[in-house]
């Protein structure tokens, strides 16, 4: 299967495109010619030169955990995010170190890697392409932190239940997700 995914987004384990969504196992690419490809999120937690945790979910499976947010919790990320969109035009761009949206036929990880300590970093994706109308996300630990206190209490229950399939995490790391699993969705 030849496609235009880019390498930071490929599955860093086998070095190949993420093949199946990480929560539901849904294939994300058609099987035969009558499948309908699929439109999926793949997000990364990452220290330069090192992956964090990775993931691929489907959208239904992000529409699903998006949905499980409280009302309270969708009304505060939503004002936090234009609030970082309004300091974002209003520095004429990126805030370098925090949040950077980047158009996908631009998008190269080294040169926003020297921007961040850690960031998570995420793409839509439908078959093997950039999906359209996405740009790629990239988000400081700072911002992820902050989007974190947005949550209401009860929507970071859901949302820790929700990611409670990520069990692989490398025990080095396992200390980092002693509170949440600091996942963007």
């Amino acid at each position: 299967m030849k496609t235009s995914i880019p390498d930071a987004f490929k599955n860093t384990v086998t070095e190949e495109e993420f093949k199946f969504c990480s929560r539901c196992e849904k294939p994300l690419f058609k099987q035969n010619e009558d499948d309908e490809e699929v439109v999926y999120m793949i997000e990364k937690c990452v220290i330069p030169g090192d992956i964090i945790y990775e993931l691929a979910l489907c959208l239904t499976c992000v529409e699903k955990a998006q949905n499980a947010m409280s009302e309270e919790s969708k009304e505060n990320m939503q004002q936090f995010m234009q609030n970082k969109v309004v300091e974002t035009l209003e520095n004429d761009g990126p805030i370098n170190g925090l949040i950077d949206m980047i158009d996908p036929n631009e998008f190269k990880l080294s040169e926003i890697e020297g921007n961040y300590k850690r960031f998570n970093l995420m793409g839509y994706f439908r078959g093997g392409e950039f999906a359209e109308k996405f740009p790629v996300v990239c988000i400081s630990e700072d911002i992820m932190a902050q989007l974190q206190e947005q949550l209401s209490k009860k929507t970071k229950e859901d949302l820790d239940d929700f990611m409670d399939f990520m069990n692989d995490i490398p025990p080095e790391f396992s200390e980092l997700f002693d509170k949440r699993k600091p996942v963007f969705i």
